[in-house]
């Protein structure tokens, strides 16, 4: 297309082809090249002499646009077009007259409770992007530290049992993938050789959510902002930390992260059956045997839900499928007080 607008001298054409050019390479984690293309575009509307024909463009490249602007790339060009971003516009503005100042990096959103995904922006990184799941593991367990870590501790963390120089090739080229999939800038290296997630970017987690959650459940003044807090949190646990990664590393994180849910479930629960919320407590109940089906408090709270709903039918069949459960896997009878429940629900018609 553009061989053919450029033979026929069609400026109009060559603008909107270049800029369409440069938002594939953008897309394509190509940025340099794209601002070169954007460079170009605004040299042919210059000698067009108008450029408004580019706006309706412009308003489906947003992430490009704003990228270019606080960069001063064509400037005079998408400075032109309109529903610019207001947050580079008033970035460009509080930036006029100074000597230098920092990249803007895109917003990135991690989901580290389940099989583990991330936003840049609202680009979800697909499978395709990461191209190994060792570059995927790296970006988490960078988020996890939250501080420079040494090569070392990378190797050990991602390729325990490989030797060295396997290790190093591994890094290089699983770290080259992490960028390409994320951003460039997102992962730096510290003077001491160490690296880290780029300081001046914005990464958030649900497990960051989680534990500010849990937090403020612990330092809340009354029980209506405690149970408001425990909720939150609960609300965003959608499943055991990086599920589907089974290095070392992650399994402290997965097992603290879940036993706060565990404890954040049971006390939910506890203060739904008080407020006669029963079938939103027999929900978290029902959530917390999902986890460990041998929990006698998940037990206690499914009889005592049902019960509370007068199906005392259902409590009696939990409690004899519970305790099958615990005779055959544990060699163990259920305790006194479930036996309790059992009787008030055998008596229940």
């Amino acid at each position: 297309a553009w061989k053919i607008v450029e033979a026929a001298d069609n400026r109009h054409g060559m603008a909107v082809a270049g800029f369409l050019r440069g938002r594939a390479l953008f897309d394509s984690h190509q940025p340099r090249r794209a601002m070169a293309e954007l460079e170009h575009v605004a040299e042919i509307c210059g000698k067009l002499g108008h450029r408004r024909f580019l706006r309706p463009y412009a308003s489906r490249a947003k992430e490009m646009v704003e990228y270019a602007l606080v960069r001063h790339i064509a400037d005079g060009l998408l400075t032109d077009l309109g529903d610019v971003p207001a947050r580079a516009k008033s970035q460009k503005a509080s930036k006029k007259g100074a000597a230098s100042s920092p990249d803007m990096l895109p917003a990135v959103r991690a989901f580290a409770l389940g099989r583990g995904s991330v936003l840049v922006g609202e680009r979800q990184v697909s499978d395709l992007e990461w191209r190994s799941e060792k570059s995927k593991e790296m970006f988490f367990f960078l988020l996890a530290r939250r501080s420079p870590v040494s090569k070392d501790e990378i190797f050990a963390a991602l390729w325990p049992d490989l030797p060295e120089s396997k290790c190093n090739s591994n890094f290089h080229s699983s770290l080259y993938r992490l960028r390409r999939a994320l951003f460039h800038e997102c992962v730096t290296r510290e003077p001491d050789g160490s690296y880290t997630l780029n300081p001046k970017g914005v990464f958030s987690s649900d497990v960051d959510a989680f534990n500010a959650a849990m937090l403020q459940a612990d330092v809340a003044k009354d029980d209506a902002a405690r149970e408001a807090k425990l909720d939150e949190a609960v609300a965003a646990y959608k499943g055991s930390f990086l599920s589907a990664t089974y290095s070392e590393w992650a399994e402290p994180l997965r097992r603290e992260i879940e036993d706060r849910y565990i404890e954040a479930l049971n006390e939910l629960g506890a203060m739904k059956l008080r407020a006669g919320t029963y079938d939103e407590a027999l929900a978290l109940f029902r959530s917390l045997e999902s986890i460990d089906s041998y929990s006698e408090a998940a037990a206690h709270g499914i009889m005592k839900a049902h019960l509370a709903l007068n199906d005392g039918p259902a409590a009696a069949r939990y409690y004899r499928r519970f305790r099958q459960l615990m005779k055959d896997e544990l060699d163990e009878e259920p305790s006194e007080r479930l036996v309790e429940l059992y009787r008030e629900a055998s008596s229940q018609r």
